[in-house]
């Protein structure tokens, strides 16, 4: 199957001129976008393998800012500049999974970089457990953001989350009674999520959105959420009683 690449470009001319490139490649261009709205729109609805990043995106989301949320969320990203520095190639380097190409290139300068992030992001999966597809946190505004399913980003909202369950280095999340798997903890998930809705650790392994509580037994210690019934920790049953409001 050949590789599905996404192009995020507002200089439109150059963004034709680089889907051509791809097609030349031999790979398939699913859209050129204008802007990191754009980009994370097309994600939710096509199968992407690899982005290609403008870094001086217009628009409140500059093309650093949208690579940090899709390198978080397994994708690995072409950054494209026609204006290089040492402290734009510094920044972009922070991110594992890309690679920095000079306006204007070539289509062996850019296979080169195919190439070289697609070997990379194999052997990534190779040590990826089955059965569990990596994403995480891309939050952007609204208390919206963005979680990996396969190879799209899929958009959950923060109020819509009923609770979340650690797993070791996993965190499994139920999103209006649909499971998504993250991979990052409990702990660094929660202080993500601050702010955007009311969440409260309940037990070492769960954390609840208040607003989903259904109900709560004090005596056995259980609360139900979405249907689910979750075990309260004796450390986290104060907290518990101190964040509702008790008639």
């Amino acid at each position: 199957m050949s590789m599905r690449v996404l192009v995020v470009e507002d200089d439109l001319l150059f963004g034709v001129k680089v889907e051509r490139l791809l097609f030349e490649l031999d790979k398939k261009c699913v859209g050129i976008c204008a802007s990191a709205a754009a980009a994370l729109a097309m994600l939710e609805k096509e199968d992407v393998d690899l982005v290609l990043v403008d870094v001086h995106l217009k628009g409140q989301v500059n093309g650093i800012d949208l690579a940090k949320a899709l390198a978080k969320a397994g994708l690995p990203v072409v950054f494209m500049t026609a204006f290089p520095s040492d402290a734009l190639y510094q920044e972009a380097s922070k991110n594992p999974d890309s690679f920095f190409l000079v306006k204007p290139f070539d289509k062996y300068t850019l296979l080169s970089a195919i190439d070289h992030l697609g070997s990379t992001t194999e052997q990534e999966k190779s040590t990826t457990p089955k059965g569990i597809e990596t994403g995480a946190e891309g939050v952007s505004i609204g208390g919206t953001f963005y979680v990996r399913e396969g190879n799209k980003l899929v958009q959950v909202n923060a109020t819509d989350l009923c609770f979340l369950e650690a797993d070791g280095n996993y965190t499994t999340l139920l999103a209006d009674r649909k499971r998504l798997v993250i991979k990052t903890s409990l702990r660094r998930m929660l202080e993500q999520l601050e702010g955007e809705a009311e969440f409260l650790q309940i037990h070492r392994n769960y954390a609840v959105n208040l607003a989903w509580i259904e109900s709560i037994d004090l005596k056995t210690g259980y609360l139900v959420v979405a249907d689910q019934k979750l075990p309260i920790g004796r450390s986290f049953r104060k907290s518990l009683q101190e964040a509702l409001k008790i008639l």
